[in-house]
Parts: structure tokens; C-alpha cells; sequence
């Protein structure tokens, strides 16, 4: 067997640049796949860090600010707002301001769906203050009201309630529970 260096030389450059193309090919493939699933879960949304809004009724008054460390835009229909604070100001005439790991906004709706260690407060003085607390509250903003299907705890001065369901009208200062309400009133100490 005669072995011709000229046509194994030519084979072997041939399979060397065959196998390059594949790998050069290969590579291209993977950095559009990614480039492509990159813009696609960027696509038609939008990132805020360090949020503030300011909102203001019809009459112009400036009812309460919004503020959250982050928030998203999930589709054109819904935003979502992280580490959330609202507080009513002065001139709106309501005393509450509300927490949340997250706050909701669908476009179709005029309230918030606030989740997670969700807490409501007014603030009045520490005698005369209210707390609520729920995993879930669904907030009309500009109607000052505040519900839940939810397991609510209410902290009113010393005294402690619980129940399932709940409707508050914050600025008439109103609440409402809806069932399986459970209380404790502690007697004032006499000294």
C-alpha cells in the first residue's frame, strides 16, 4: 500500500475546515438562540428601581404617594410594585398609611391588590392607633377603601380582633368585619 501524502494532505485540510465550519456554525446558533430569548422576555416592559408616584384627585388635591424599591411592568396590563409604602398626606384628611411585599395595578381596575405581610395603620396616637394586619388587601386609593376575603387581625389600642373578611372606609374612619370574629378586650388598669 502506497502512501500518497499530496491526497491524504488534502483530505485532511478538507475535514479540518469541515469540522471549523460545524463548530463556527454550532457557536452562531447558540448566541442568536440566547440573543433571541433575550429579547423576547425584555420585549414591551419596562424595570423602575426606587418608585414614587404621586396621586392627585380630580379636584387636584394631592391624595397619597406610592412608593416602592422596585417595580415591573408583567404585560401591558399589569404592573407590579415591590417593598410597597402608601401614605395618605395631610391634605387628603385620611391618617393611614399601608405596607406590603407587593402591590398590584391592573389597568381595567382603579384599586391595588396588596400582598404579603400586608399592614394597614393609622396615624393617629399611639393610644388611639389602629393596625391591621392580613396577607391580602385589595385598596381603592382615591375611595379611601379598603377590603379582603382574607383573615384579617385588628389591633385597636390594647385590645385584639380576628375574623374573615373585611371592609374599611378610611377616611370615615369605618371598619367592618365579616365572620368568624374573635376578640380580646383587656380591662383598663386602675391604679
Amino acid at each position: 500500500m502506497q502512501f500518497n501524502l499530496n491526497k491524504n494532505i488534502g483530505l485532511l485540510l478538507l475535514s479540518i475546515f469541515a469540522l471549523l465550519s460545524f463548530i463556527a456554525s454550532q457557536s452562531f446558533e447558540k448566541k442568536s438562540i440566547t440573543k433571541q430569548s433575550l429579547n423576547k422576555s425584555v420585549e414591551n416592559r419596562f424595570y423602575l428601581n426606587s418608585t414614587k408616584i404621586l396621586n392627585t384627585a380630580k379636584s387636584g388635591i394631592y391624595l397619597f404617594t406610592l412608593e416602592a424599591d422596585y417595580a415591573e411592568q408583567e404585560s401591558k396590563d399589569l404592573i407590579k410594585f415591590y417593598n410597597v409604602k402608601i401614605t395618605y398626606t395631610p391634605e387628603s384628611k385620611v391618617s393611614w398609611s399601608l405596607t406590603s411585599d407587593i402591590a398590584s395595578k391592573y389597568s381595567e381596575n382603579e384599586f391595588l391588590i396588596l400582598k404579603g405581610n400586608v399592614i394597614a395603620k393609622s396615624g393617629k396616637s399611639l393610644t388611639d392607633e389602629t393596625i391591621i394586619y392580613s396577607d391580602e388587601l385589595e385598596l381603592d386609593p382615591s375611595n379611601y377603601i379598603v377590603k379582603t376575603d382574607s383573615q384579617v387581625t385588628i389591633k385597636l389600642g390594647d385590645h385584639n380582633l380576628t375574623a374573615i373578611g373585611m371592609l374599611a372606609t378610611l377616611n370615615k374612619d369605618k371598619l367592618e368585619l365579616q365572620s368568624q370574629i374573635n376578640g380580646t378586650f383587656l380591662p383598663s388598669v386602675l391604679l
